[in-house]
């Protein structure tokens, strides 16, 4: 398959499932080669881009930087087996996720954290979107102590007509506190 990655195009072929590693249903496979890129990929095999979470935000955010994301290379459809696959191709982050950091005791710049956290949830927001999995697990630190919201979790659309309020959800023990604003 074709894959174009800093505006070049590369050929890519699948070994999928050999190496490839799954959560939450969907593999992925890194670091993976391709030209002189390493990325992080990630394989869906769904009915359609409307079953995979967060397809807009994909298509939105697809080789364009993001502050404090991840960046996405591509997004790929192919036909594997008479069925549509669907590829994302990722930039590949080294470091590690906020939640190792903590448990290793590491010494965080608290401040460049906050920073961090809020120009890519900002950059999330002016896409009209926001972060449902919001914890350590899904905030990555390269060793540059640069942090990044992890854009192959889970992201849903804005509600279409927001209300002033916040509300707290608690699934599986996690809280999340939204504030929703009328424009």
């Amino acid at each position: 398959m074709k894959v174009v990655i800093k505006e070049k195009e590369h050929e890519y072929i699948s070994d999928y499932p050999q190496g490839w590693l799954f959560a939450s249903g969907d593999p992925f496979k890194f670091p993976v080669s391709i030209g002189k890129y390493t990325c992080f990929v990630k394989r869906f095999e769904k009915k359609g881009p409307a079953d995979i979470s967060g397809w807009d935000l994909m298509l939105q955010v697809k080789d364009k930087f993001e502050p404090d994301l991840p960046r996405i290379y591509d997004v790929v459809e192919t036909e594997e087996n008479g069925r549509p696959i669907y590829y994302v191709f990722y930039e590949y982050l080294t470091g590690e996720t906020l939640e190792a950091a903590v448990n290793r005791n590491a010494n965080l710049n608290l401040p460049r954290l906050t920073d961090d956290l809020f120009k890519g949830l900002n950059a999330l927001h002016n896409k009209h979107f926001w972060f449902m999995d919001f914890c350590e697990k899904n905030i990555f630190a390269n060793p540059a102590a640069v942090f990044y919201l992890l854009i192959w979790i889970v992201y849903s659309p804005l509600p279409k007509d927001p209300i002033t309020t916040w509300t707290g959800i608690n699934n599986t023990g996690l809280w999340l506190l939204l504030f929703l604003k009328n424009s």
